[in-house]
């Protein structure tokens, strides 16, 4: 089968030990050290969840995630290859951790997304947005207005950063997004999605 861009063969396989070092290096290139960081972990605790894109025999993507304490997995990151984006390799390889995750029992996949062009990659995929996960820098609860918002869980972070997760009724919209961050003060406003997989 012919791919684009000159690509005669593309697929996709559990992470192997041999591949392991290279998949960590991809991941800090285009994840930054702390992705590198929770790929050798995840895969260390969870090696059917780290999943590998070969194109041509040499690695050109990955995904990797572990269990989100009930019945889902979380998607902890997921990369291709800048000389391999936009040819349909990303959703290839999320195609397979789905069915990874699938086939070790779990019932949906649960990620927190970034804005722009992610944001448009998971909904494209079939996600779609259950939360905002907001964070706030020296945050007091007491001082927030919540009225009308449904707040899920809160959490803080270090140093002082609050972290509330709010419910997105009306699925994914910018604008929404936008005014949570300017009527709460936040550093940053994440999309949380989520898509129910089957075996």
């Amino acid at each position: 089968m012919a791919y684009a861009g000159g690509v005669t063969a593309a697929g996709c396989s559990r992470v192997t030990p041999g591949q392991l070092a290279a998949a960590a290096e991809l991941a800090a290139e285009f994840l930054g050290q702390s992705g590198a960081d929770a790929l050798l972990a995840d895969f260390a605790a969870h090696p059917e969840l780290a999943i590998a894109l070969t194109i041509d025999g040499t690695l050109a993507g990955v995904a990797f995630g572990h269990p989100d304490g009930e019945d889902g997995a979380t998607l902890e990151g997921i990369t291709v290859d800048d000389a391999h984006t936009a040819h349909g390799f990303g959703s290839l390889l999320l195609a397979r951790f789905e069915q990874a995750a699938a086939d070790a029992g779990y019932r949906n996949v649960n990620l927190g997304s970034g804005g722009g062009y992610v944001e448009h990659f998971y909904l494209k995929n079939g996600y779609q947005q259950a939360e905002y996960m907001v964070i706030i820098p020296d945050g007091d609860r007491q001082h927030l207005d919540l009225d009308g918002l449904d707040v899920l869980r809160e959490r803080h972070w270090e140093p002082n950063d609050l972290v509330l997760n709010i419910a997105a009724p009306q699925g994914h919209s910018p604008a929404v997004k936008s005014e949570l961050e300017q009527r709460l003060h936040a550093s940053e406003v994440c999309c949380i999605f989520c898509k129910p997989i089957t075996r």
